[in-house]
């Protein structure tokens, strides 16, 4: 077993409505279960809900989302229409931090582009070997973050949850067009 290598990512998706009439118990459950995480995808609405953070501030510095959870060495939080940001830290390599576009599409249905984001993340994670070998690179943390945007943009492409998943090809053209005017090296 790896238990104790093993790295544990949590997309929250909190939905209010399966929790009761007790939001603060659940609020409270919710965070310990993050304190135990070491990467955590938020989207803009559940950092609001769970940590009352505006946007624009998590935007602009992501890393003040990260301070709520110092065991994770990463975050990352999707805001739809208005991108997506994240901070990682590295013990060797110190902070990255920053925030990326949203790749412009024909909206059709946004179901499952969170899937998809943390889907296309996790690519790259395992591409990367290791969590933290990529929370130490600030070139491929980036890429690693565009290539999920990418895969979040073309879901919302197309209708349904499952249906609407793009393939790796899909994926890989739409991030290649992003070379041009990302600057990652």
């Amino acid at each position: 077993r790896c238990w104790a290598s093993c790295k544990v990512l949590v997309d929250v998706n909190w939905r209010p409505v399966f929790w009761g009439d007790d939001q603060g118990a659940a609020k409270a459950e919710i965070m310990d279960f993050l304190g135990q995480a070491d990467l955590i995808k938020l989207s803009d609405a559940d950092m609001v809900a769970l940590l009352g953070v505006k946007l624009s501030t998590a935007l602009i510095n992501p890393c003040v989302v990260s301070a709520h959870f110092p065991k994770a060495s990463g975050i990352l939080i999707t805001a739809g229409e208005e991108g997506a940001a994240y901070c990682f830290a590295s013990p060797s390599k110190g902070e990255h931090s920053g925030f990326v576009p949203v790749f412009r599409t024909d909206v059709v249905d946004t179901t499952g582009a969170g899937d998809a984001f943390t889907a296309g993340f996790v690519y790259k994670l395992l591409q990367a070997g290791s969590l933290e070998a990529l929370a130490g690179d600030a070139r491929k943390l980036k890429e690693a973050v565009v290539f999920a945007s990418a895969a979040g943009a073309l879901t919302c492409a197309k209708k349904g949850a499952i249906e609407g998943q793009p393939t790796l090809a899909e994926v890989q053209a739409l991030y290649d067009t992003s070379k041009s005017w990302y600057n990652f090296w």
